[in-house]
């Protein structure tokens, strides 16, 4: 909306509302047919054709309500919504208190991501996961409770919503240990996130304690608190009994001194020890098992591959060109967007680098064409995976289809997998016009992974999930029958052929580690063709410390390429492809990494408690019903607004309330406020609606808001006691068209708005004699604003990169009571019309120089233009960012203009009607500094040095009216400055905070030289 509002309600509620993973982001496709289904704690709201899915995630989180009220907390009061949706090629999920208990899950299968493989029930992993956070961030105490009782369910932390701002890996650590717990698989018992602990324990890198919960952009990243907090969280409920989650949280929501900013005291209340003591011991534990794991695998004797890529984070799924001289992998840096990278198979050297939305997979088409899935926005609501081709001919090949996971047998014939309805399929797929060919059914308990053409491309192998946990490699003919490779022991993944089709390579975690096995599959071949299938015989073809994945063999048959796990994210290796050197499988001496399972596994105590919710949830027998946004959508909390300094000695009190209904189709806000004295009212009611069907054709989304508004302002204020004095009282009402076109990338859009805006003033202690010329404003006005931007901003970047943002803003107002007097010296008009426009552009290059992260350039040019009688002033100076002013003073703590900035003069060195203002910037890297400095955590330090320039004038009409304005025909020389940044990243309570200090130095425009300081918070641009 960009009528700006002043919300005048405690900071607080805005950095809660602004660091949540709220219904306010979500991804939702507002424009679809919804429908909801209820069972005794839920209310289940679905796309159209999910109801399976939905009846499902119901008896789900019934059974996982019962074993949560033991594990966690009490059940939150009233009913909690489940959102499924079918948008998103992603496998994600999340929750939230505000403004109700809600959860939302997307419906596609984690089948693909290593850490979330183990997993009886996808659907049982995610919401579990997310129901034990609404048990979790629910909790209050006493006093919150009365809190609520007044004021509902306000975004507020402690003490109304005391786990609100607790330490992130308490937060996903909790819910990650219960999901493991409840389901008896899950994240803590698989070999993912012990792999990611032991690996940096083994290279005495295990992340300290302040780290946890920090911003830091070391691996794994945000994957920290998910994996850390996990194992940590589990060894404390093994350490200190099977409440100490419950107790944990107990103690949270009875804090007296928030919790947020006292954690460790919730540790010595619920465990008898700080949460850093006993992150010391379980580090103890880790290295102690750690190297003793290590020390058995030496004896053994441990693979030892040649490392082709020396990067950071993400490097895997490696493809040998068909000549075998290249690789092509997956790559994400994290210093640069992800890619598809081609090295020299041989040295490692970069020759080739394509970049895509995502770190995906790419096989090869011919020796200098690759095909890769890649997920876009479709339209504003729907990321859909696509095939792209890249290299000569560079297309994409469908749209909307929905697949991932390509691969091409040499006479070019295309498989992938597609997504649809909380499941997938294999198809292949025409790569001329796009069309699909299914070649297995979509099926809610079997779900499929990185198909892998055979040489003569008859066969696919290709990695098959069932329900229950079993998660095998099996051959599919052409017809879709399939053989079963492996014995449904570990997660068997990834497979690749070796040349001659004799052996299928793939990794299994089957002892704890995922290492490359090789399955030869003759034998299976032979015999299944005379009706009797026997298990292939298996090697284990690598013995590493850390893990193996994605393997590949070169169609010469010399080498086998892989990712390679290291303490600092994925690498690729290559190793011989040399059967003599295989061993057979062994779990001797290896048994001891698999996580040990808590008391509450199924078949404990705790666990059979929930067997009434397991034999009831299972037989929901309602019907669905069409959606209703009402009930959503009411009001769930208020909070008092009390503000002052608005009119000369009035006080306004009253309240601000805040809706949206579960799928982001309707919003709105509304807040009223009274002075009591006089009983003058203010205040605003906004609605947008999202729910219209995007235009076809052309990609436009369109959302439709509204508003009416009242405003109180001092037009004259007194300047001494008994002078006269005006109030102002302005009334709008506007109708807002916004055209949106968004992709993954980029996104751009245009805005229409009609507005009816009148204007009454009021004066006040003056002598009868006086009295006001022109009392009132009656106007009618549009507005039009175009927007596009396209960027990016790798998780290492200190700055927007290798983009642009374009805005433009036009606006015309026109009075219909136009008041004319006659005088002595003319006839005076008194019209308040005016037309403006505005503009802001930025541009950033990223230069590939040394540092943590690139350096960029950035550009900055924003203007504005007003004319007409009505027409006001604005101010140019100051640096542009967040915080406030100190008058009267070179220094400068926010509160600058964002439109109108120039750095090294106070704002409102000039004033006008039409001004203008630029900058360039060299930014650099200084320090990855990664450590805490309680409270904060400090994670980067960035450089720049600017140019800024600027200037403002006034028309000659315009100038005779305002003293301060400089008229057009004495317009003189713009503002010059130069000057110097540093600007820190720090990390408190969850939040990221770019904090920017600085000076500029007058060069023209001034007579003085003295530099003006300033301290900001957000980027400059």
């Amino acid at each position: 909306m960009f009528l700006a509002k002043r919300l005048a309600i405690a900071g607080v509620a805005l950095v809660a509302l602004a660091g949540m993973p709220s219904i306010l982001a979500a991804q939702l496709a507002a424009d679809a047919s919804w429908h909801t289904l209820s069972s005794r704690h839920f209310r289940v709201t679905y796309e159209a054709g999910l109801e399976p899915l939905a009846r499902h995630a119901a008896a789900t989180a019934e059974r996982a309500h019962a074993a949560l009220t033991a594990l966690v907390a009490d059940a939150p009061r009233g009913t909690i919504d489940i959102v499924v949706a079918d948008n998103i090629d992603q496998s994600n999920g999340y929750a939230t208190p505000f403004p109700s208990n809600r959860i939302v899950v997307y419906a596609k299968p984690p089948v693909d991501l290593l850490e979330l493989q183990y997993t009886r029930d996808w659907i049982e992993l995610v919401v579990t996961h997310e129901l034990a956070h609404i048990f979790h961030l629910d909790v209050t105490s006493g006093f919150g409770r009365l809190i609520r009782t007044i004021f509902g369910r306000p975004p507020l932390p402690w003490p109304v919503f005391p786990a609100v701002g607790v330490p992130a890996w308490n937060v996903e650590g909790l819910a990650v240990a219960v999901e493991s717990a409840v389901t008896g698989l899950g994240r803590v018992h698989g070999s993912y996130n012990e792999m990611v602990v032991r690996t940096a324990a083994l290279a005495g890198r295990m992340d300290e304690y302040d780290r946890l919960g920090s911003t830091s952009a070391r691996w794994p990243g945000g994957a920290r608190v998910y994996v850390y907090g996990s194992l940590f969280m589990d060894y404390v409920t093994r350490r200190y009994g099977t409440d100490a989650a419950a107790r944990i949280v107990r103690t949270t929501a009875g804090a007296v001194i928030p919790p947020s900013l006292w954690f460790g005291r919730v540790g010595s209340n619920a465990l008898g020890i700080t949460f850093r003591d006993a992150y010391r011991d379980w580090e103890d534990e880790v290295t102690a098992r750690s190297d003793s794991l290590a020390a058995v695998l030496r004896v053994q004797g441990l693979t030892d591959g040649t490392v082709l890529t020396d990067h950071r984070a993400v490097a895997t799924q490696p493809r040998f060109s068909p000549d075998g001289t290249r690789i092509a992998y997956a790559a994400h840096d994290w210093r640069t967007p992800p890619r598809i990278r081609v090295i020299d198979a041989a040295t490692g050297a970069e020759q080739r680098s394509v970049r895509v939305n995502q770190a995906a997979s790419a096989a090869w088409i011919t020796r200098d064409r690759l095909i890769t899935s890649e997920i876009d926005l479709v339209d504003r609501f729907r990321a859909f995976g696509d095939l792209r081709i890249i290299g000569d001919g560079e297309r994409r090949i469908t749209n909307g289809a929905r697949l991932q996971d390509v691969d091409v047998s040499r006479a070019g014939r295309v498989v992938a997998v597609q997504n649809e309805g909380g499941t997938n399929r294999v198809v292949f797929v025409d790569t001329a016009g796009g069309d699909v060919r299914p070649l297995t059914g979509y099926d809610p308990d079997t779900h499929w992974a990185l198909p892998r053409f055979d040489p003569a491309g008859e066969r696919i192998a290709v990695g098959r999930w069932s329900t229950g946990g079993v998660y095998d490699i099996v051959v599919l003919d052409t017809a879709g029958v399939a053989l079963t490779v492996t014995d449904g022991f570990g997660i068997n993944a990834g497979p690749a052929w070796s040349p001659d089709g004799r052996w299928i390579l793939f990794s299994s975690d089957r002892t704890g580690i995922a290492n490359l096995y090789a399955a030869d599959i003759a034998r299976l071949t032979r015999d299944a063709a005379a009706g009797a299938p026997t298990p292939p015989v298996l090697r284990q073809v690598t013995n590493v410390l850390t893990g193996a994945f994605h393997p590949d063999v070169s169609p010469d048959g010399r080498w086998i390429a892989y990712a390679a796990y290291t303490d600092d994210g994925f690498r690729i290796e290559r190793m011989p492809f040399d059967t003599t050197q295989w061993r057979t499988p062994s779990a001797a001496g290896m048994t001891h990494t698999v996580a040990p399972r808590p008391d509450y596994a199924p078949g404990s105590a705790i666990a059979d408690s929930a067997a009434v919710a397991f034999q009831t949830a299972d037989t929901l027998t309602g019907e669905p019903r069409d959606y209703s946004a009402l009930r959503s959508l009411r009001p769930h909390f208020w909070l008092p607004v009390i503000e002052t300094g608005v009119l000369e000695d009035a006080t306004f009190i009253g309240f601000w309330m805040y809706g949206q209904d579960l799928i982001s189709r309707h919003s709105w806000q509304a807040s009223l406020a009274v002075e009591p004295g006089d009983g003058r009212t203010q205040g605003w009611l906004s609605y947008t609606f999202r729910g219209l069907p995007t235009i076809a054709g052309i990609g436009l989304h369109p959302t439709v808001s509204a508003l009416v508004e009242r405003d109180w302002d001092e037009y004259v204020p007194r300047q001494a006691p008994g002078e006269p004095y005006i109030d102002e009282r302005e009334d709008v009402a506007a109708l807002l068209l916004d055209l949106t076109r968004a992709r993954w990338r980029s996104t751009s859009g245009i805005g229409i708005a009609a507005e009816r805006l009148r204007r009454s003033r009021r004066l006040y202690d003056a002598p009868e004699r006086l009295h006001l010329i022109d009392p009132a404003d009656d106007m009618w006005g549009v507005r039009a604003a175009a927007f596009t931007a396209r960027y990016v901003a790798p998780p290492l970047s200190i700055s927007r990169e290798d983009g642009y943002t374009l805005q433009v803003a036009a606006r015309r107002r026109w009075e219909r009571d136009i008041v004319t007097r006659d005088t002595d010296q003319g006839t005076i008009t008194y019209d308040a019309a005016y037309r403006e426009l505005t503009s802001w552009n930025t541009a950033y290059l990223a230069l590939p120089l040394p540092g943590f992260a690139r350096h960029v350039v950035a550009v900055r040019a924003s203007g504005l233009l007003r004319d007409g009688p009505g027409a006001s002033i604005s101010r140019i100076g100051g640096a542009g960012g967040t915080g406030f002013g100190v008058p009267g003073t070179t220094w400068d703590f926010g509160g600058s203009s964002g439109l109108l900035p120039v750095r090294g003069f106070a704002r409102g060195v000039r004033v006008g009607s039409n001004a203008w203002t630029a900058s360039l910037e060299y930014r650099l890297p200084i320090a990855l500094i990664d450590a805490p400095l309680r409270p904060f955590f400090f994670d980067r330090i960035s450089a720049t040095v600017f140019a800024d320039a600027g200037h403002a004038w006034c028309s000659d009409d315009l100038a005779a009216r305002f003293s301060a304005c400089t008229s057009t025909s004495a317009k003189g020389s713009p503002l010059l400055a130069a000057g110097a940044e540093m600007t820190t990243l720090i990390g408190i309570l969850g939040l990221n905070i770019p904090l920017r200090a600085g000076a500029g130095f007058p060069l023209r425009g001034t007579s003085s030289s003295a530099p003006r300081f300033h301290i900001m918070s957000g980027p400059s641009f």
